[in-house]
């Protein structure tokens, strides 16, 4: 998934409106439709039907599951790099 869907999403949830935050991200209103269901499909955010509107918001669970793994990556490089062991940091100082 790239960055720009989630860009997306949070000028949406800013604006209020698919047809303003399309405007605003000088995109189709057809796009952005598409790249919510992307984010809905992905179990990132959740949608909720109103007669013909929709709502999305942010889905918990996927959150936290999110921020562990995360967590646990930059843990792990904070690790490496912390031991010595990152082998970028080795071969920019000419090491194997």
């Amino acid at each position: 998934m790239e960055f720009r869907v989630l860009k997306y999403f949070l000028m949406t949830a800013r604006l209020g409106s698919m047809t303003k935050a399309a405007q605003s991200l000088h995109i189709t209103q057809p796009t952005l439709s598409h790249d919510m269901k992307v984010l809905v499909e992905s179990g990132l955010i959740i949608d909720r039907r109103d007669g013909k509107n929709i709502f999305y918001s942010l889905n918990p669970e996927a959150l936290k599951e999110f921020h562990t793994i995360m967590g646990e990556i930059f843990k792990n490089k904070l690790h490496c790099v912390c031991d010595g062991h990152d082998s970028h940091e080795r071969k920019a100082a000419g090491q194997p």
